[in-house]
């Protein structure tokens, strides 16, 4: 037990001796970092994630929904990273001059917003605010700390895990409160469960939490939460409680594909021929190869 934690702080020191990961590179092409992100692409297809994030081929368009959600990240955890919105002289970028102004913005590191867009970003932010556990969390948790584990078999692309949790607060009991942010359309305790699992939310978790163990041996447990807050009015917020066997039961699949994108040195896109058909069933009447029998 001794070596263990001894290997552990000797494997986090070194970590913090040949640092990789900062504030300045994080969402840089081709950090040599592998992110839930970035596997989550690759479960989609290699080719794509080696595009989008290796190879620079693929510049991935800054989705509406995603950018609300992610500037109203930004208010409640980074605000520092906040200053760098801007709100757009323009109702809409039509014209020339409205385009060309956009595109010096954003190439000075600036992230161009709509009015009406910024309005729904600080509604959605003042709701979180409002609520009794965010005021805690503000008081009380860490919020966006880097998190990497060095790890030079990963392949030739990358050498280390990392993530940044929105907020975590490690307990005198050894028990970690991991809470994430999210936005919805609409707040509905089925709907959303879907969601996780779609975009991979309990994935998420599960790195951040594995992450979170690397550089803080005295965690013992966790316990997940998700803040979910409406992007239109009456910006409802709630808080769910993630049971620990959601987050548990990804380890398997998230060691596989990590250690799938370590394997791999070819991105290109398969060849598809006739041998490659998938049967089209309707999933509501499995064909498991047996009769029923009244």
């Amino acid at each position: 037990m001794i070596n263990s934690v001894w290997e552990r702080e000797n494997r986090w020191q070194r970590l913090i001796d040949n640092y990789m990961i900062t504030n300045e590179n994080y969402y840089s092409l081709n950090n040599k970092g592998l992110s839930q992100s970035k596997i989550k692409m690759y479960d989609k297809d290699p080719n794509y994630m080696y595009r989008a994030c290796i190879s620079g081929e693929l510049v991935r368009p800054d989705n509406k929904s995603f950018m609300i959600g992610r500037e109203t990240d930004s208010i409640l955890t980074e605000m520092d990273k906040f200053q760098n919105t801007i709100i757009a002289p323009y109702a809409d970028f039509r014209s020339k001059e409205a385009r060309e102004w956009r595109k010096e913005q954003e190439a000075e590191g600036k992230t161009v917003v709509k009015e009406t867009e910024y309005e729904n970003i600080m509604a959605i932010a003042i709701a979180v605010q409002e609520t009794e556990v965010w005021q805690d969390i503000e008081k009380t948790f860490t919020t966006q700390e880097i998190l990497q584990v060095v790890d030079k078999k990963l392949g030739r692309h990358f050498d280390c895990l990392y993530g940044k949790p929105d907020a975590f607060r490690i307990n005198e009991d050894g028990v970690c409160d991991l809470c994430d942010l999210k936005t919805a359309l609409k707040i509905d305790e089925k709907t959303f469960f879907y969601k996780s699992k779609d975009y991979g939310y309990f994935k998420q978790l599960w790195m951040y939490a594995m992450l979170l163990k690397e550089k803080y041996p005295q965690i013992k447990s966790f316990r997940y939460w998700f803040v979910v807050a409406e992007k239109s009015e009456p910006y409802r917020v709630s808080l769910f409680s993630i049971p620990n066997d959601l987050v548990d039961d990804c380890e398997m699949d998230m060691l596989l594909t990590i250690k799938e994108i370590s394997q791999r040195t070819d991105y290109s896109r398969p060849r598809i021929g006739w041998d490659n058909a998938i049967k089209l069933t309707d999933p509501r009447q499995p064909d498991d190869g047996w009769e029923d029998v009244e």
